[in-house]
């Protein structure tokens, strides 16, 4: 088995090198076609880090193990909260300003709660997937209208996270071998936890959650090195843009390769778990965006105590 479960980590490798290539490459291309570097730092915010969790979910769905989706998913946007806040703040203290981060914890409270109401009957059906995505309009265009109201001093932060270096051409490579990584990837990692499954019997659920190891990494990486330039609000927009993201478009669009399937376990469980880690964040919003080392080691014993909880689940019989 320990073959299976080295081909299973550089699944997961490949998918967190991927998501830099991708988004490092998209930024320099869209950087070069004069699009303005403020809205491709909001765009490389809100969706780039996701894009390992979206090509690992949807491979997963493809192949018949939706609770490999189920489990990355949820665990994705734990880990969120848990882990990469909660490092960054013991890093460097986050002292955030901006209006998209105090109007995206209220929107991402609500995206949570929606998916657990329509994963209550324990799967996401493709209608399901219409009101996620809906949704995600919808918070699209509210966040869009508050983006333009951030003081010039938020807009130069977000607008220089994304390192603004190499040509066009430079960019296009990065992006075709970060895309062919991340189909790759997800094919390795689904198919080697498929056969893991099938050896140790380690439930597909608990797989699912340790694949976050390719599909957070990334964003924890982005993180910290936010973090540690004093960039709170990078950092900030890392956790709520991805957890937006993965809720409301990744989730649709797992959705909609055919019905999404929530075990009963995760939808008393791990979903109210999920929800409980989005409330969290409302302390560093009733504090001014401010999260302290103490709160970040807080939110870090957190995630590791669900980790801990997982990882107890991880022979249990599946019904």
């Amino acid at each position: 088995m320990s073959y299976h479960v080295a081909l299973f980590a550089l699944g997961l490798g490949l998918l967190a090198a991927s998501t830099g290539l991708v988004v490092r490459g998209g930024a320099q291309l869209a950087r070069r076609w004069s699009v303005n570097p403020y809205v491709v730092g909001l765009i490389a915010l809100g969706m780039g880090a996701s894009v390992g969790g979206l090509a690992f979910c949807i491979c997963a769905v493809a192949h018949g193990r939706p609770r490999l989706a189920v489990g990355n998913l949820l665990g994705g946007n734990i880990a969120n909260v848990g882990l990469v806040l909660g490092l960054a703040a013991i890093v460097r203290p986050l002292a955030g300003s901006a209006k998209l981060i105090s109007s995206g914890i209220p929107a991402l409270l609500i995206a949570a709660l929606l998916f657990w109401f329509l994963s209550r009957d324990n799967e996401l059906s493709q209608g399901d997937a219409g009101v996620l995505l809906a949704a995600f309009v919808a918070v699209l265009i509210y966040l869009g209208r508050i983006a333009r109201q951030e003081p010039d001093s938020v807009r130069v932060e977000i607008a220089g996270w994304v390192p603004d270096t190499g040509s066009a051409w430079v960019g296009a490579i990065q992006v075709v071998l970060g895309v062919v990584g991340l189909v790759g990837g997800a094919e390795l990692a689904v198919s080697e936890a498929t056969r893991i499954y099938g050896e140790s019997k380690i439930t597909t659920p608990v797989l699912g959650f340790i694949a976050i190891i390719g599909t957070v990494l990334p964003g924890l990486v982005f993180a910290i090195a936010a973090a540690r330039r004093g960039r709170a609000n990078v950092v900030f927009g890392i956790v709520i843009g991805t957890n937006l993201t993965s809720l409301l478009l990744v989730s649709e669009a797992t959705a909609m390769t055919g019905e999404f399937l929530l075990l009963h376990h995760a939808v008393m469980n791990e979903v109210p778990a999920m929800c409980l880690f989005m409330l969290l964040l409302i302390t560093p919003l009733a504090n001014g965006l401010k999260v302290s080392r103490v709160e970040g080691a807080i939110l870090l014993a957190a995630f590791v105590a669900y980790a801990v909880w997982q990882v107890t689940l991880a022979f249990e019989p599946q019904h």
